[in-house]
């Protein structure tokens, strides 16, 4: 357990716990497959940035991205 120092100078615990299944995949990601992650995020932030974000603007950048997280958490299906 970890004391945390509130507002008013009083001590709050907090609880530790272990990351969720989301969090730990997106972290395992970063690592796994760092280039289509970061492909995709450049694409997202240069489609908004030109006022041209729509549906399917990234989607091949999008494509590597599930498959890299379907690869992380094992999941193969084709949804």
């Amino acid at each position: 357990m970890t004391n945390i120092v509130g507002r008013a100078g009083s001590s709050v615990a907090t609880v530790s716990r272990p990351p969720n299944r989301l969090t730990a995949a997106f972290t395992e990601m970063k690592s796994t497959c760092p280039t289509e992650m970061t492909a995709y995020a450049a694409c997202v932030l240069a489609a908004h940035s030109g006022g041209g974000l729509h549906r399917h603007v990234c989607e091949e950048e999008f494509r590597l991205v599930r498959e890299c997280f379907r690869k992380v958490t094992g999941r193969h299906d084709n949804k």
